[in-house]
């Protein structure tokens, strides 16, 4: 999953994680003057679940992740285009849903 997602974040840097700690990860990514952190974590060669960490104070999120896909796999799919990504939030209109909606929309 993770080459679609740097598709996705144009600016994005991608490091095996191995065997670092998430807390490490948010130390180096503090030195190296990081303003988010994405860990995405597979079990069996599938991503299961995704990691969000605004730096240096936070928030951050833990979402599951049930379905995944890729770019090659939506017929008639476009092209990548130098444009700013933009997240469709549609119908995230309960409490918790606002919420998440106003952390990937920050």
């Amino acid at each position: 999953c993770a080459p679609d997602l740097m598709l996705t974040f144009t600016k994005a840097f991608y490091y095996e994680r191995q065997d670092t700690t998430v807390k490490e990860l948010c130390q180096w990514a503090l030195e190296e003057k990081f303003t988010h952190l994405f860990v995405l974590s597979e079990r069996n060669d599938k991503c299961n679940g995704m990691l969000i960490s605004v730096l240096p104070n936070g928030p951050t999120a833990l979402f599951k992740v049930s379905s995944i896909k890729n770019c090659s796999d939506i017929p008639e799919s476009g092209g990548i285009t130098s444009h700013q990504p933009e997240i469709i939030l549609n119908n995230f209109t309960t409490r918790l849903g606002l919420r998440v909606g106003r952390f990937l929309g920050g």
